[in-house]
């Protein structure tokens, strides 16, 4: 550029940042402290991701404003997200994942979170104390390999698309979900401490899967009882557990999987059930297995059971090896609509190494007891 200095035209040479200096349309990853101490990045389009041996602070984020998502990995040596306060998420929602196993403070993110569409703490050994959260509905929040005693920072929180808690053993309460009201899709609970689940009493409406795997010290499930409809339940190798009763305010069923649970009594928890299957219209069959219940005696949990409303008229039931088992009629109803009715519906029944072993025809027809 040509300026004129003392009547005298000289030349200066002047740098701009331009536009794409300061705009990363796609995703950023930040490696180093150098990484982060030079960046001049205000807006990062998808995913910013911290990870790298010698970061120690995230002071120098301050002139960026929004990302698209965030992603926290490895760093040894940060403890704090101190420094990411005021970043925001450039579109209405985005993603946090943090899986570092050294932080022990990430109360920055509470802002962020306030727009967070998921929630991701996987393997962070060291963080023992959440701030409470803020998430919007309709939010995924997964809690993998936490050393928490309970879910506190979650208090606040109302309504979720999906919540799962794996490896957890420390976790023996879920204190902090009694404000929870509505999961649309999946409630998970695998190989963690929690002894009941009494905390999510308020949830109510409907619920697309509940997986509940793997649970040494689950007693009961007492806290459901406020859902109408689950369409896939899957419990299995939940040694302790004593009860299904949780399941007393389920009208409808699609799916249901128990096996290998030692210590379950009964299955009276389904008493309430008159309907089985749903308006699935990929004609996937409706489901119940009862496998490896040594203590069960009777299935009397489904004879209020008479309903088949399966849009593809399958109906599929597994009961094997349960050894206690000697009383079928509470499948009374069901088979007899099943195999009496005229109706034109397709059944798979298997009995197979349980007390008594009557086929569907035989339960139909009364002959349910030895």
């Amino acid at each position: 550029f040509a300026i004129r200095q003392n009547n005298t035209q000289v030349f200066a040479r002047f740098e701009f940042n331009t536009l794409n200096d300061v705009n990363e349309e796609g995703s950023l990853s930040l490696n180093s402290q150098e990484d982060i101490d030079n960046l001049i990045i205000e807006t990062v389009g998808r995913t910013l991701s911290i990870g790298g041996s010698d970061i120690t602070n995230l002071d120098g984020l301050s002139r960026l404003r929004t990302i698209g998502d965030l992603f926290i990995g490895s760093a040894p040596n940060l403890t704090s997200l101190e420094g990411i306060e005021h970043i925001r998420f450039g579109a209405s929602q985005g993603e946090i994942t943090i899986r570092n196993s050294s932080l022990t403070d990430i109360s920055a993110i509470t802002e962020l979170s306030k727009n967070a569409s998921s929630l991701k703490l996987i393997e962070n050994s060291s963080l023992t104390n959440l701030p409470n959260l803020d998430l919007p509905e309709n939010a995924l929040v997964l809690i993998d390999d936490m050393p928490l005693n309970d879910v506190s920072f979650l208090q606040n929180v109302t309504d979720l698309r999906y919540f799962r808690i794996a490896n957890c053993p420390s976790l023996t309460s879920l204190n902090g979900l009694q404000n929870l009201q509505s999961i649309s899709t999946e409630l998970s609970f695998t190989e963690s401490g929690i002894i009941d689940l009494s905390e999510l009493s308020n949830l109510s409406g409907t619920l697309e899967r509940l997986d509940i795997k793997f649970m040494d010290d689950l007693i009961g499930i007492n806290g459901l009882n406020g859902i109408s409809f689950i369409d896939t339940i899957e419990i299995r190798e939940c040694p302790s557990l004593q009860n299904v009763d949780g399941f007393s305010g389920l009208n409808t069923i699609d799916t249901v999987t128990i096996k290998d649970c030692d210590n379950l009594l009964n299955v009276d928890g389904f008493e309430n059930v008159t309907n089985l299957g749903d308006n699935d219209p990929y004609g996937i069959w409706s489901y119940l297995e009862l496998r490896s219940l040594p203590l069960i005696t009777n299935v009397d949990g489904f004879s209020n059971l008479i309903n088949p409303v399966d849009s593809s008229n399958k109906y599929r039931f597994r009961i094997y090896s349960n050894s206690s088992l000697f009383d079928l009629c509470g499948f009374n109803n069901i088979c007899n609509e099943l195999f009496n009715s005229g109706n034109d519906y397709i059944t798979s029944w298997d009995i197979i190494g349980n007390g008594f072993n009557p086929n569907g025809q035989s339960i139909a027809d009364g002959n349910c007891i030895p």
